[in-house]
């Protein structure tokens, strides 16, 4: 009920941009249609079509009530940042997560960028792939 096409739509094309920086890493990770469905026990469909269902069943989502949430003060700083900074990584920009963290930003007047601590600390940005990757497997 909460998830319309256009929405559906969006957390897919933001899923493809996740995706593509998986797949540069040589990485394969599951889609978000496949989270939902395995997840929420619904058949494989749009990421629209599975909440409606799950909304038929009586099993809908509850969003949250306010901006106040963690999907905003969490969830950017700490989700669609990184995945920001490792698109630019691997040259695969994350345009859809940066606008999304320009426009969360704006709409709670509060720099959310700033709140994630730990990338600063973690000097990334000036990263390869092949050296973030040794990074991983190897520590600092």
């Amino acid at each position: 009920e909460h998830v319309t096409p256009a929405v559906g739509q969006l957390i897919e094309a933001l899923d493809a941009e996740r995706l593509s920086i998986a797949e540069s890493f040589g990485l394969e990770v599951k889609t978000v249609r496949e989270h939902f469905s395995l997840s929420f026990h619904v058949p494989l469909a749009s990421v629209s079509e599975m909440n409606q269902q799950m909304h038929r069943e009586g099993r809908g989502g509850m969003g949250p009530s306010s901006i106040e949430s963690r999907y905003i003060f969490e969830d950017v700083p700490f989700g669609l940042l990184p995945t920001v900074l490792l698109g630019r990584i691997v040259n695969r920009p994350a345009v859809l997560h940066e606008a999304g963290v320009r426009i969360f930003t704006a709409s709670v007047a509060h720099n959310l960028e700033a709140d994630n601590d730990l990338l600063p600390e973690l000097s990334l940005d000036h990263l390869g792939p092949s050296e973030l990757r040794e990074l991983c497997e190897s520590g600092f």
